[in-house]
């Protein structure tokens, strides 16, 4: 990469732009903004601000890495986390090391996972450290393996040479900080949600679809209503006589339903709630409690 290093600036100042857009916010979005500000707007709540007079102490904590595996069978990884605290402060904690396994490629994911779950608690552990005893109730928002991985320890010999007890430190660390937060009082609350769920941005869109066919229903005969249900809410499964149908109904009814295939165009893409939330959010917030139920193409074979 170092002989590159010029052609690599010159690609990213060329592109300088696009790359602003898709690691912020993601594919443009042509179409159904106002729709998806409106219903944005319905299921976003104002996060009232803590008097700063309060005695109120609390850290939220994540990490994230990336590991290679190189030519010679060796992996690189590097993990790091970060714990910032509503005073400001905030605590830092960085792994990066080598190894080579004797296991599978789903072996290796697992450690370098428990890796990342390692760092982190370091990085509570560390916030601990740093509390009184028994006084006001602090609270740290963390990931929800912390507890999970109470229910499922995966207590196996590690298959990375020269780290085969790393799940025995791992495990010695967690049970540390249980009762260390105990001690302290300090509540412990695991979120466990994917950077990556699209669940709330699919909700949204959902909402847009069922407001939309509204709409056009007395336009349409329950055979046309049904082509488009079948195409829309089963998109994940959809079957080359549906899609036929769909699209030469909308080319017949253009006018009526070019909402609908924006709609259907939207459905098609993939966008993450964090997408979502970054493009539409203007204030501090929160957002309606979801029951997920099951998933969306186990909902359409249904």
């Amino acid at each position: 990469m170092p002989n590159f290093i010029d052609l690599f600036g010159v690609q990213i100042e060329n592109n300088r732009e696009k790359f602003i857009q898709y690691l912020t916010k993601g594919l443009e979005l042509k179409f159904l903004k106002n729709d998806y500000k409106r219903q944005f707007l319905k299921h976003y709540f104002l996060l009232d601000k803590i008097d700063e007079s309060d005695n109120f102490n609390a850290i939220g904590i994540d990490a994230s890495g990336k590991k290679r595996e190189f030519i010679n069978g060796t992996y690189f990884y590097l993990n790091r986390a970060s714990g910032v605290q509503n005073n400001g402060d905030t605590i830092r904690k960085l792994d990066a090391d080598v190894f080579t396994s004797n296991g599978t490629s789903n072996e290796v994911n697992t450690y370098f996972g428990r890796k990342s779950e390692y760092i982190e608690h370091e990085v509570l552990k560390e916030f601990l450290d740093a509390q009184d005893e028994g006084k006001e109730m602090k609270v740290c928002f963390i990931d929800g393996s912390l507890y999970s991985r109470l229910l499922m320890p995966h207590l196996i010999e590690s298959p990375i040479n020269y780290d085969e007890t790393f799940i025995l430190k791992h495990l010695e660390t967690l049970f540390q900080v249980l009762k260390e937060s105990l001690k302290k009082n300090v509540l412990l609350m695991g979120f466990s949600k994917d950077s990556r769920d699209t669940s709330y941005r699919n909700a949204l869109l959902d909402e847009i679809f069922y407001e939309e066919r509204t709409n056009i229903t007395h336009h349409l005969t329950p055979d046309e209503l049904q082509t488009i249900n079948a195409v829309i809410k089963g998109i994940d499964l959809i079957n080359e006589k549906d899609i036929r149908e769909f699209y030469s109904l909308i080319k017949s009814k253009s006018v009526l339903l070019k909402k609908m295939n924006q709609i259907f165009d939207e459905y098609n893409i993939t966008r993450t709630d964090a997408e979502i939330i970054y493009r539409f959010r203007d204030f501090a917030g929160f957002t309606h409690p979801m029951e997920k139920g099951l998933g969306r193409i186990t909902q359409q074979k249904i």
